[in-house]
């Protein structure tokens, strides 16, 4: 959906403008969140030049919050940090498959499969955990880890555009499972506590642990030797065959 549009009247060299999104015409709830972009194509002959941002995401929080005084803690009105750091980390993923499909670097493909299937394993981890206790089945949490593991299917074989779209569906789900897991945390009883607990123990695994100064270099080189043969695979690539 196009949330705002215009084309200066003069065309001018240089064009700056602010624009606000008008989220309120379109009915949100916090139930919902926003994935957008922006756009800019120029007039220049014998093809206009287009550029485009990178993803943004906005999410729509409750207007009215609620909070509990329990056992000594002050409880806000229910966050499974787990699952908002799974969020983020399925945005960042989508932000990068997004950028790699515009610049049609499919190469990219094996790199982002790894991290769809890294972030498939974490959520595919915390839906078992909650399954496991008195939370159940959370089915959006499940359906986001299919859709995880058909994306990375997609990006393995380089269909960046399929896995693009799977991600978003992922993203959705995840998303719809927070809303499930706020209504389950907010409500102070035993299944409350189960999620809490779960959420806890998940957090724990996602922690990385810490690292010498010395193994911080290591991966550290590994990760540029690593850029370097990638460029040098690309570079083979584009020149195989010629003189």
């Amino acid at each position: 959906e196009t949330l705002w549009e215009a084309t200066p009247e003069d065309l001018p060299g240089e064009f700056r403008h602010t624009a606000v999104l008008p989220l309120e015409e379109l009915q949100l709830t916090f139930n919902e969140a926003i994935t957008y972009y922006a756009f800019v194509e120029d007039n220049r002959e014998p093809e206009p030049q287009l550029t485009l941002s990178e993803l943004r995401f906005l999410d729509i929080r409750p207007f009215n919050r609620e909070y509990q005084f329990r056992e000594g803690q002050c409880q806000g009105s229910g966050e499974c940090l787990t699952l908002e750091k799974l969020i983020s980390e399925q945005r960042g993923i989508l932000r990068r498959t997004f950028s790699a499909m515009q610049r049609d670097t499919t190469w990219q493909g094996l790199e982002l499969a790894e991290q769809e299937q890294a972030l498939r394993d974490k959520t595919a981890s915390l839906a078992q955990a909650l399954a496991a206790s008195e939370v159940g089945t959370i089915a959006p949490l499940e359906n986001a880890v299919d859709a995880m593991g058909v994306a990375t299917a997609s990006l393995e074989a380089d269909n960046v555009p399929m896995g693009y779209g799977l991600e978003e569906t992922a993203l959705a789900d995840l998303i719809e499972a927070r809303q499930n897991l706020r209504r389950i945390l907010k409500q102070g009883n035993s299944q409350s506590q189960a999620a809490q607990q779960a959420d806890q123990r998940e957090m724990q695994k996602l922690r990385p642990p810490e690292r010498k100064p010395r193994e911080q270099e290591q991966e550290q080189l590994a990760r540029a030797e690593n850029l370097i043969r990638q460029h040098h695979d690309r570079f083979r690539l584009a020149h195989a065959g010629r003189p």
